[in-house]
């Protein structure tokens, strides 16, 4: 799902637009001045900015200047009103994509941002040549107290130095990418390029000319380092039938030199579903198993490693602070208690969010019950924490 913020310090056009987007399948954040986008882009960065060119605390257009600088692919789309169109053409030069003129039409909106999207999709592969910079923290991999992190370390000890395949499997959100990335950075190619595939690459408009070349480009980034393929069981039949041709041949195709270069690539693949039974269905997918699974890893769920939920949850609220400037401690026995006792439907994705957001309600050097989302505590049964002082603090 994109991820879209929009700037605009008129509250009513925000909600507007973010409940067309929602209702179009974007995720939307909103920022309401400068000071809040900055911070917004810092922890979760968008897909695509859509932003208001007169802001109080700063014009749009400086706001976007100081964003390219650590972010230059994030895309700007601004909003203005019909007497600033000179600000928002001249807006271009320095790397704004699109304005929109109000009165704002929402389809006008939609169709600005899926050309944008779409464009950026086709034109650049997803390529990280420096694990070291990566932002997201959920692709930085967390080890827990638990059985099973010891296990899940001691796996990747074993097949990181090896050019062996990988499949990884978990439910959504559970930190299968970052499990990939973590393989790939204890072994021989870590300072190579970490590669990544996912569904949203391959649009359903694109031709079968287009889908060839795009896949070649993934390929040949890919060379000398790891091309990680996320829930490869949901990549369209035809990208997968270009894979398989790559693997089983092993090579990069004619080169400017009319030779064929032998590939060397590392292959690594992730799936919510478990590809063993999915591939029953599928010839091609079964094809693709068969070459892919040197070695398979099996993530469990939050809800089953309850040892390493409070972990996790502090290596997020870290992240917050740093995001929004606070200080804050840990987390009281009562919200440990809430934290632990969830289903996390989502995993590591929902519990960061929960962090982030009880991280901004927070005025005091703890997280208290009250700045927790109340869908969250009432479902928890009423239980007495096993400890009535404050909880450890996650700078002690």
């Amino acid at each position: 799902m994109k991820k879209l913020l929009i700037v605009d310090d008129d509250l009513d056009l925000c909600l507007l637009l973010n409940l067309y987007l929602t209702r179009e399948g974007f995720k939307v954040t909103e920022a309401h001045s400068s000071k809040e986008a900055l911070s917004s882009i810092g922890y979760n960065p968008p897909n695509l900015v859509i932003c208001d060119i007169r802001l109080q605390d700063m014009d749009g257009i400086s706001l976007m200047k100081i964003v390219k600088d650590s972010s230059p692919n994030i895309p700007f789309v601004f909003i203005t009103a019909y007497d600033d169109i000179k600000i928002s053409s001249n807006a271009f030069s320095h790397g704004a994509l699109d304005y929109i003129t109000k009165p704002l039409f929402p389809e006008e909106v939609s169709l600005s941002i899926q050309k944008i999207l779409e464009k950026a999709i086709i034109d650049e592969p997803v390529i990280d040549h420096s694990y070291d910079e990566e932002t997201n923290d959920l692709q930085v991999l967390v080890f827990g107290n638990s059985e099973f992190s010891k296990k899940l370390n001691y796996q990747i000890n074993l097949i990181s130095p090896t050019n062996n395949r990988v499949i990884i499997h978990g439910e959504k959100g559970s930190g299968k990418e970052s499990v990939a990335r973590e393989i790939h950075q204890r072994s021989h190619r870590a300072s190579k390029p970490f590669v990544v595939i996912k569904t949203r690459n391959f649009p359903n408009n694109i031709t079968s000319a287009d889908l060839a070349v795009q896949v070649k480009k993934y390929i040949q980034s890919s060379q000398y380092g790891t091309l990680y393929i996320d829930e490869m069981a949901d990549l369209p039949e035809d990208v997968l039938l270009i894979f398989l041709k790559y693997m089983q041949e092993k090579t990069m195709g004619k080169t400017g030199y009319s030779k064929e270069n032998a590939l060397d690539i590392r292959f690594m693949a992730a799936s919510c579903e478990n590809l063993w039974h999915a591939n029953q269905n599928s010839k091609l997918l079964e094809d693709l198993y068969l070459l892919l699974n040197d070695f398979s890893i099996e993530i469990l769920p939050l809800r089953q490693r309850k040892e390493d939920i409070l972990v996790f949850a502090d290596h997020f609220l870290g992240i917050a602070n740093t995001a929004t400037g606070k200080h804050i401690k840990g987390f009281t026995p009562e919200v440990e208690l809430i934290v632990k006792n969830q289903h996390w439907k989502e995993n590591l994705s929902e519990l960061k969010n929960l962090v982030y957001k009880a991280a901004l309600n927070t005025t005091t050097d703890w997280v208290e019950i009250s700045a927790i989302p109340k869908e969250f505590y009432q479902a928890v049964k009423t239980e007495s924490p096993p400890n009535p002082g404050r909880s450890r603090s996650i700078f002690n």
